[in-house]
């Protein structure tokens, strides 16, 4: 698909934006592939996975904007429990959210949503 729009709209895209990780890493390789990497269309990913943080640090994608997945089951869990007791929830509840840079990609912040140090939250 991501081969297909470019085969069709490449020369006209000034940038791309896909939102989940693997239409981003999709789109990745098709930018690649079409010769349209290294920021000459700008292109930012919804999500992270290996291809899209190796795409990050290469260049090849200017952005990821991610979610802090620790945050999202952590309060997925205590909102569903308070709704089986009857309690009331907020509609919309903030899981914690940031933009990835090649800037910012080493940032602790940043590094705890883009690969979270899952063992410091299992038992052993």
């Amino acid at each position: 698909m991501s081969e297909n729009l470019l085969n069709r709209f490449g020369r006209e895209v000034n940038g791309i934006f896909c939102c989940n990780e693997s239409s981003g890493a999709g789109m990745l390789l098709a930018l690649r592939d079409a010769g349209l990497a290294k920021g000459k269309v700008k292109f930012v990913a919804f999500d992270s996975g290996e291809t899209l943080l190796h795409g990050l640090r290469a260049g090849d994608v200017q952005g990821m904007v991610v979610q802090n997945p620790m945050k999202m089951g952590y309060l997925g869990v205590k909102t569903m429990v308070a709704v089986l007791r009857g309690e009331k929830v907020p509609a919309q509840v903030d899981t914690g959210v940031g933009f990835v840079t090649k800037a910012n990609i080493d940032d602790p912040a940043m590094a705890e949503m883009v690969k979270p140090p899952v063992d410091k939250y299992l038992k052993k």
